[in-house]
């Protein structure tokens, strides 16, 4: 009896340690976002957002996020961005990311409109479980990145 016991209480250890690894070896969205951004040599112009400016930005439902990290130009002067959203539904966050983008529009056709065409070229790569948005002005070599990391 006691070496069933023990057994058992092996197999459940083991089963939970297989499953800790697999789920660990999601990749953030944190590390995504910083090495798109290194990638692009935008570290310099633009930052890290906190999380409240994300949620008043795109207006994520509760829930709907699972892990957000958004770089972008504090002072306004540019338009660049990287966005990088974990979801369980990339169709609601992708549609967020779409009014976002086009209220941005609106208001940098005003303000600075030399940075219209960057938005209209950002780049929204769509994946099972996350959405990117990149805007930047090295259109192909962010398709790039992006795509690389949506394999």
């Amino acid at each position: 009896m006691l070496k069933k016991f023990v057994s058992s209480i092996l197999c459940v250890l083991m089963l939970v340690g297989c499953g800790a690894t697999s789920a660990g070896s999601a990749v953030s969205a944190e590390k995504e976002a910083e090495q798109i951004v290194s990638e692009l040599g935008l570290s310099d112009k633009i930052t890290l957002m906190d999380e409240r400016v994300v949620k008043g930005l795109f207006f994520f439902d509760e829930g709907l996020v699972n892990d957000a990290k958004l770089y972008m130009d504090s002072t306004n002067k540019s338009a660049d961005l990287v966005g990088v959203f974990k979801t369980s539904d990339p169709d609601a966050v992708e549609s967020k990311i779409n009014d976002y983008l086009t209220s941005l529009k609106e208001t940098t056709q005003m303000y600075n409109p030399d940075e219209v065409f960057k938005i209209d070229n950002a780049i929204i790569k769509k994946g099972t479980d996350q959405v990117i948005v990149v805007i930047a002005d090295d259109i192909e070599q962010a398709g790039k990145i992006v795509e690389s990391l949506t394999k």
